[in-house]
């Protein structure tokens, strides 16, 4: 695009497209793609770019403070938030990454429907450009009138601190305890029963957190069909992680191991060559 010299041109069509998904008619998964190619257009230095992701950015942080997500159905507006926010900070300075900071800060004072570990994908970028921990020693020397910087620190970095780490084993320890203990029967028919309700090709997600469920919990063996329900879908990273679980529980079919090999995702190419290479 930048070797036509018309930057008014192509940027009108992503802008649109970007709206399109915002107001529901285009596929949800396009945000990410225009969003990088909007912050291509920030990094040259157009204006307009700059002006639009600002003012995307603005409109979904006021409407995650305001919203309550869905079971079951993914929340799309907080994952092309917190994309706003990694590409926003790659792009600025530190005054960029304290002004984010603060605004993430801001948004989890407001709501209780999100918490620090729903942007830890954001931490961890600042983490690749500013090295492990900077960036959480810079902003705690950051202006911070309000307290958001703060409130975001401590949000983001619940889950590092050895204490929590220990009472995070021993709770998934009680929980592995309990589960094996009531056999967990009737949590897989309630899954089972939403996985019949929901069209794994449906866009929307609807059926991805019951993907999840199934592929997640290595405590329970679920039939053939529910693995295959995830394997079938739409989600490259959820079909890898039911390849793993059918081979961990013995159902992955010599079939299946082949058809891995030649999968869209690379861990699911690398993972079935290592095993196919073991024999």
């Amino acid at each position: 695009m930048s070797c036509f010299g018309d930057n008014d041109y192509f940027f009108s069509h992503i802008s649109d497209g970007l709206r399109q998904v915002l107001d529901g008619d285009k596929n949800p998964w396009e945000f990410e793609h225009l969003c990088d190619l909007t912050f291509e257009f920030v990094k040259d230095g157009y204006a307009p770019a700059k002006e639009f992701a600002v003012g995307i950015y603005d409109e979904l942080r006021e409407l995650l403070a305001e919203k309550t997500p869905e079971p079951y159905k993914v929340d799309y507006q907080l994952q092309w938030f917190e994309h706003l926010c990694v590409n926003g900070m790659q792009v600025g300075d530190i005054n960029a990454l304290a002004k984010i900071a603060a605004d993430i800060g801001d948004l989890l004072r407001k709501t209780s429907e999100y918490d620090g570990g729903d942007f830890s994908g954001f931490a961890w970028h600042c983490d690749e450009k500013y090295g492990k921990g900077n960036a959480v020693a810079t902003l705690r020397s950051a202006d911070d009138k309000d307290g958001n910087i703060a409130f975001y620190i401590a949000a983001v970095t619940l889950n590092e601190t050895p204490e929590t780490q220990n009472a995070a084993k021993r709770k998934s320890r009680r929980k592995l305890r309990t589960a094996r203990a009531r056999g967990n029967h009737r949590d897989i028919n309630g899954i089972l029963s939403k996985m019949r309700r929901y069209d794994n090709t449906d866009r929307e997600g609807k059926w991805h957190e019951i993907a999840m469920d199934i592929v997640r919990d290595d405590t329970v063996v679920f039939p053939i069909g529910a693995y295959m329900y995830v394997y079938d879908g739409l989600c490259a990273v959820c079909r890898h992680y039911a390849a793993k679980a059918m081979h961990k529980h013995g159902l992955l079919t010599a079939e299946l191991l082949r058809e891995c090999l030649y999968d869209c995702y690379d861990e699911t190419r690398v993972w079935a060559q290592n095993l196919t290479e073991r024999g």
